[in-house]
């Protein structure tokens, strides 16, 4: 097959492929060709955590080729994923693990023209019935992937815009991020979401550009996060950090109580989130606030609605819950380059100051909004004390985070 490309200017920026050329032979390969290659493939499965398919219908993927593939890889426990040909016979693809069809090659497949989610989805289940695939990953370009598997509910894994340059390469990306994640055993979910950054990276480029493990894992760790993928244990925020480390992100940690969200919490959180890329903040669990003896009815509010509350900040990266009395071992394990605090505190009145100032990393008070404290608005709350006019603090710029 011969490709030819020709070339314009998208918007006078940058180029974009306006029309291609093929020269091509697509007669099925021999069964006696189909047959060498099964010779040289099927000794070698064991070298191989997965196998991938991308069938151009050119005819090398004929049925005496792949039939056997697929089932001997099927027996072996050894996953398949197939992006499949266009208007393609996907009776070849049967009892694979997965295919990556695009809307217009589920719309052939299918008979379901996707124009919503819901198209797509119901078009992917069609797909793991009808092909017994484990699978469907319906790819529908910026909406993202319509996950579709057996005996479970379909899922929509949203992708967030990019600036389209070239879609050369997106599914031969897709494809490969799938099968990389699915040798390593993610999650289907979590192939998904890599899937859509993989392929997303490669829309930004012109023309068929390798994306390398590390743009992935900067691009992940840049984008905006949903705020259940905010909250985490510690384990998995330590994680977290040391790939953000290897980055060259510079981190900050703040903690408190936070119970009663106020103006004073995101003018802090806002300040704190400029000393870095990525802000950490560390709360106290119930039982850590019940021992601090600010008072029997304290907290308000428990632990998860805290952290949620927190996580829905955009100045906010992660929130983590400890039920020590001090952050002491979450400073341990995290390790920020800078602890900032909240409120009236000196650098020496600051918790933790000695753990982080031990590995050389910055201690730093951020002030406070006068008259606005959690103390004050559950006295007022309670009468005790009178209704005060507050000045709102005056506008910071934007955050500028990494990425």
């Amino acid at each position: 097959t011969a490709k030819i490309r020709f070339m314009g200017r998208a918007q006078y920026r940058h180029p974009h492929q306006m029309l291609r050329v093929d020269r091509e032979t697509r007669q099925p390969i021999s069964n006696s060709i189909a047959q060498q290659l099964l010779s040289t493939i099927l000794p070698r499965l064991d070298d191989y955590d997965a196998i991938l398919i991308s069938d151009y219908a050119k005819g090398v993927c004929s049925a005496a080729l792949l039939r056997p593939l697929i089932d001997i890889a099927r027996q072996q426990g050894i996953p398949v994923v197939v992006d499949p040909a266009a208007g393609g016979d996907y009776s070849l693809y049967r009892g694979v693990t997965g295919v990556t069809p695009n809307r217009s090659e589920t719309f052939k497949a299918t008979g379901r023209e996707i124009r919503t989610i819901d198209d797509a989805c119901l078009a992917g289940q069609q797909l793991v019935r009808d092909f017994d695939l484990e699978m469907a990953f319906v790819t529908i370009d910026r909406d993202g992937i319509a996950l579709s598997q057996r005996e479970r509910d379909s899922v929509h894994l949203p992708t967030r815009p990019r600036e389209v340059c070239d879609i050369t390469g997106a599914g031969d990306m897709v494809l490969a991020m799938i099968g990389v994640g699915m040798a390593a055993g993610l999650d289907p979910i979590d192939l998904c979401r890599l899937a859509n950054v993989a392929g997303g990276l490669e829309v930004e480029q012109v023309g068929v550009v390798p994306i390398t493990r590390k743009q992935v894992i900067a691009d992940v760790l840049h984008g905006s996060r949903s705020v259940d993928n905010k909250v985490c244990q510690l384990d998995e925020l330590v994680r977290h950090i040391s790939a953000r480390r290897r980055a060259g992100q510079r981190i900050v940690l703040t903690n408190g109580c936070f119970d009663l969200l106020h103006v004073g919490h995101v003018s802090y959180l806002q300040e704190a989130a400029r000393e870095g890329d990525c802000l950490i903040v560390a709360i106290n669990s119930d039982d850590s606030v019940r021992r601090l003896g600010k008072g029997p009815d304290r907290p308000i509010f428990d632990q998860q609605y805290r952290s949620r509350m927190l996580a829905g900040l955009e100045a906010v990266d992660y929130v983590v819950t400890f039920d020590e009395d001090t952050p002491h071992h979450v400073l341990e394990e995290v390790r920020p380059d800078v602890l900032v605090k909240g409120g009236t505190y000196s650098t020496e009145e600051i918790v933790g100051r000695e753990v982080v100032w031990a590995y050389g990393g910055i201690v730093k008070p951020m002030g406070m909004t006068p008259g606005v404290s959690t103390t004050d608005i559950v006295n007022r709350l309670r009468g005790e004390s009178e209704t005060i006019s507050i000045p709102l603090p005056a506008a910071v710029p934007p955050l500028r985070k990494a990425g």
